[in-house]
């Protein structure tokens, strides 16, 4: 039988095992909806987390600290941790000690990471990043910062005269991103505007919809691109688009159920969930490459077709045809992007796109002349977006730049492309 100190132990061994794995649960599915880094979610969660060296990290929790590879999967079992430091809070503040914003200062500005943190039977003696050490700001420690990034802050405490440390991982994004909205950056994929007939390259084919987040190294988190142009057209009919939901093969690409409550949980949704148009939004956002697009001038109804895409004059374009760089997900431009992108917080805001934006011509096509869009060219394009008053119509950008609603119609498509953490970005003139 066991006495009450070995099933107190137990317990507490067990409570601390369900909130590791409870974390490590919610973690794979942040990995594919979100854009922390296992080690920013495993800090927020734990206060700190140990990266092994070796693509092995150590989390510890009530006392027990478990190793889990870099994918989230626990390595072994869980064990009696030792003293170890535990951040109480972190955050960038200016000389002020006061806490800042997200892209709220100024290159050069001096920012500080201050970092308040205890250990059980001793006391915080210092912390550092690398080589540089912190000082001491009241009951908090601090260390300079000049540029976005990631920094991984050691902390150390001393408990009857043995140091123990532990590493905390922070990133700062307080700094102006450098790249804008807007901005033209190389992307190895070219295509020929459906309307124009002007050929896009991996020069000025693409734009920054969402900087995301700098990481001062030339490379960004949550970066998304959008064509310049229009590559392809999509012939979108409310009547047969349920006839083309996703069950898992090419060219069926209209929202299943399940992709349809989600949309609606990330978006919102028209009447019903069930309504034809979140069918077409749904599949516009989530299953963008599984649509058949031809090479021509014409498609069937909620098919679609192109001119040339990366040299590619026959045949249907691949669903892979839009990622390369390492591109994550390709998907057509939403409402909620374009408005996040003109200012807009109302995702039911419709108005028109030539306004609200310093970036020529990203929606209002005709502001970009110099790319054979002027008064004789019609751009119009399809948004991934339903029209809440109506269960048949699909949102799109008129060539005046308005914000409309249609049930058919063959338009344009504007795809976003999502980049890697590790993408290196390279800034062209357009």
């Amino acid at each position: 039988m066991k006495n009450a100190g070995e099933a107190k132990e137990e317990s507490e061994r067990g409570d601390a095992e369900d909130e590791i794995k409870l974390a490590l649960n919610e973690w794979q599915i942040e990995r594919y909806t979100g854009n922390k880094t296992i080690e920013d979610f495993l800090s927020e969660k734990f206060g700190g987390v140990v990266d092994n060296g070796d693509d092995t990290y150590t989390i510890e929790k009530g006392g027990y600290e478990v190793k889990i590879d870099k994918e989230g999967n626990i390595i072994g079992e869980i064990e009696k941790a030792g003293p170890r430091p535990e951040v109480i809070s972190a955050k960038v503040v200016n000389e002020a000690g006061e806490e800042v914003g997200k892209g709220s200062q100024a290159e050069g500005t001096k920012l500080y990471i201050e970092i308040e943190a205890k250990i059980e039977g001793g006391e915080i003696e210092r912390i550092k990043i690398g080589e540089e050490e912190g000082e001491k700001a009241g009951e908090k420690y601090r260390i300079e910062i000049n540029k976005n990034g990631k920094y991984t802050v050691e902390i150390i405490g001393r408990v009857e005269g043995e140091e123990y440390s532990t590493k905390y991982t922070i990133t700062v994004d307080q700094y102006e991103s450098s790249l804008k909205i807007g901005d033209y950056v190389r992307y190895n994929v070219t295509y020929t505007d459906v309307y124009t007939g002007y050929e896009f390259t991996a020069e000025n084919g693409w734009r920054v919809l969402n900087p995301g987040t700098d990481n001062g190294d030339g490379t960004y988190t949550g970066l998304k691109l959008i064509s310049t142009g229009i590559p392809a057209k999509l012939y979108y009919q409310y009547i047969s688009i349920r006839n083309k939901e996703n069950n898992g093969e090419y060219g069926n690409w209209a929202g299943n159920a399940e992709q349809r409550e989600r949309y609606a949980n990330e978006y919102y949704s028209s009447g019903s969930n069930d309504d034809y148009n979140m069918y077409a939004a749904a599949g516009l956002r989530y299953n963008f490459g599984k649509i058949k697009f031809s090479q021509g001038t014409s498609a069937a109804a909620n098919e679609g077709y192109y001119t040339k895409v990366n040299g590619k004059t026959s045949g249907n374009l691949s669903e892979t045809e839009f990622l390369t760089e390492g591109a994550e997900e390709v998907h057509n431009l939403t409402l909620a992007e374009l408005n996040e992108a003109r200012g807009e917080s109302d995702l039911e805001t419709t108005g028109s796109v030539s306004t609200n934006t310093g970036a020529t011509g990203l929606f209002h096509l005709r502001g970009l002349n110099k790319y054979n869009y002027n008064s004789s060219s019609t751009p119009y394009y399809w948004l991934a977006s339903p029209d809440p008053d109506n269960t048949y119509n699909l949102r799109y950008v008129y060539y005046s730049g308005s914000i409309n609603n249609s049930s058919y119609g063959t338009f344009g498509v504007r795809p976003v492309v999502s980049l890697p953490s590790s993408f290196q970005v390279e800034e062209t003139e357009g």
